[in-house]
C-alpha cells in the first residue's frame, strides 16, 4: 500500500487517479480510506471524481459522509453530483 500512497503525490493526475482507483479495492482498510479522503482535495477534478466513487460504499461512516458533503461545493459539477448521490443529497 505504501507504493500506492506515494503515487498520490505524483505530478501526473492520471497517475494519482490510478492510485485512487487501486486504493478503492483496499478501502476496507483505514489507511486506504484516509488516503481516499485526502484525495478528495486533489487539484485535478478527475482524481476527485475517482475518490468520490471509491468512498461511496463507505458513505454511512460519519467522517466519510462529512468529507463527501464538502464536495457538494466542488468547482466540478460532476464531483458535486457524484458526492450528492453518494450521500443521498438532493441538489
Amino acid at each position: 500500500m505504501n507504493a500506492l500512497l506515494e503515487r498520490l503525490s505524483a505530478e501526473s493526475w492520471r497517475e494519482r487517479a490510478s492510485a485512487v482507483d487501486q486504493l478503492a479495492e483496499l478501502s476496507a482498510e483505514p489507511a486506504a480510506r484516509a488516503a481516499l479522503v485526502q484525495a478528495l482535495e486533489d487539484r485535478h477534478h478527475m482524481v476527485r471524481r475517482s475518490a468520490v466513487a471509491a468512498l461511496k460504499p463507505h458513505a454511512e461512516d460519519p467522517e466519510i459522509r462529512a468529507a463527501l458533503r464538502k464536495r457538494l461545493g466542488d468547482k466540478d459539477v460532476v464531483v458535486q453530483r457524484q458526492a450528492a448521490k453518494a450521500i443521498n443529497f438532493q441538489l
